[in-house]
């Protein structure tokens, strides 16, 4: 299976008519989520200790259908997987029930001690997990809007995000105490924790379940195997690692970065038994006396790609050769520097949110100043602008 990632988006009945007004700049795009048929994104935005701001785009027209303030940021946004509710995240206790039917607020959901940070739907859409700044994840009962577990003291700092795997079975979440961690939901225990340098803002597993990959506030974007919670890889300092997101099929992986959206091909498919050999084979023409056939097989073994950065890990700690550790070494180093491409840029800043379009064609991002944008995934061409603005301004027109 082939992996692309991607470094960068985008609340009445009724949606609203756009006027011919502008805004210049706005508040901090935080999270971004298309409804799940693709006719809807939500952007949420701003700073804890500044008006949140939540509104929700028909892309067809590109008009208004919702737009909400709170008294403080909106830093999460989530659609249910049956898309008939949006739920925003709140820089105070309670999350955001928003009704998708006729985009009106149908409750909140209390009791998250100072936020209600992070969101994620199991993929039947019966349980939604509330991460907090006070280290707790609380899952509720969509049916009967009841907590039903809580994940106490799940870590000792706050709890920025979480993810569950597509098969329910297992939570994942990420915290400022620089891990993340790995829950079974079952028993409650923690199956693996992931240490980092640097706080880490956003998880989320691949959809095949087979992996987990997160970013951290130093721009490091990392990836576990599930299972064993051993190392893939890890894609170091590309900028900000403020969001990530992946299409439904798996072959895309979006990050945020302060230097703009980035495309990476990667292929996390684990390696068969031809390609085992074949690297072996090349491994072992590391020791040849000519060093035009090392070369040559260390460019051999950088095209074989991510997965066979375990195995020469491996080669790297266990080789008898210090040559052959040194090229592992080397190689490892290679792979993990992928060429990084397109870079899609914001001209007025950095970006800090990404989101995939359900048919993964299309990406959108968002920065500081408030202004969205649409990409093509394939030619990295920009297709539409949008700027956010508070709740009962003019609306602005979209940009072409």
């Amino acid at each position: 299976m082939r992996y692309y990632f991607a470094l960068a988006f985008l609340g009445g009945a009724t949606c609203l008519a756009q006027t011919s007004d502008t805004i210049k700049g706005g508040p901090a795009v935080r999270a971004l989520a298309f409804s799940p048929d693709g006719k809807f994104l939500a952007a949420s935005s701003s700073e804890p200790e500044q008006t949140g701001h939540a509104t929700v785009w028909e892309l067809s027209s590109g008009k208004l259908c919702f737009a909400h303030q709170e008294p403080k940021g909106i830093p999460a946004a989530a659609f249910a997987p049956d898309g008939k509710r949006l739920i925003f995240g709140n820089f105070n206790e309670n999350a955001v029930v928003v009704d998708a039917a006729n985009w009106k607020i149908e409750r909140r959901l209390p009791g998250h001690g100072k936020a209600a940070r992070g969101l994620a739907f199991t993929a039947d859409g019966k349980t939604l997990a509330v991460t907090s700044y006070d280290g707790y994840i609380r899952l509720w009962d969509v049916p009967t809007w009841t907590v039903q577990k809580t994940l106490e003291d799940a870590h000792t700092g706050w709890v920025y995000a979480a993810a569950f795997s597509k098969d329910g079975k297992t939570l994942a979440s990420a915290s400022a105490d620089n891990t993340a961690k790995l829950w079974d939901l079952e028993t409650g225990k923690c199956l693996h924790t992931f240490k980092h340098d640097s706080i880490i803002r956003r998880i989320l597993f691949t959809p095949d379940d087979r992996h987990v990959a997160y970013t951290s506030w130093d721009g490091s974007l990392a990836i576990r195997d599930r299972a064993s919670g051993k190392w893939v890889v890890d894609l170091l300092r590309y900028g900000s690692g403020d969001d990530v997101a992946i299409t439904r099929d798996g072959k895309m992986l979006a990050v945020a970065a302060s230097s703009g959206a980035l495309i990476i091909p990667i292929d996390l498919s684990p390696p068969d038994q031809l390609i085992i050999a074949k690297l072996r084979q090349l491994i072992t023409a590391w020791d040849d006396d000519d060093i035009a056939v090392r070369d040559k097989a260390s460019r051999d073994i950088s095209a074989l790609g991510v997965r066979v950065l375990p195995l020469l890990h491996q080669a790297e700690k266990e080789a008898r050769s210090p040559e052959v550790r040194l090229r592992a070494r080397l190689a490892r180093a290679s792979i993990g520097a992928l060429e990084l491409r397109p870079k899609l840029r914001h001209p007025e800043g950095e970006i800090q949110s990404v989101a995939f379009a359900p048919d993964g064609r299309s990406l959108a991002t968002g920065g500081p100043d408030g202004i969205v944008r649409l990409w093509d995934v394939a030619t990295g061409q920009e297709i539409r602008l949008l700027r956010q603005f508070a709740a009962g301004a003019r609306i602005p027109t979209s940009e072409y």
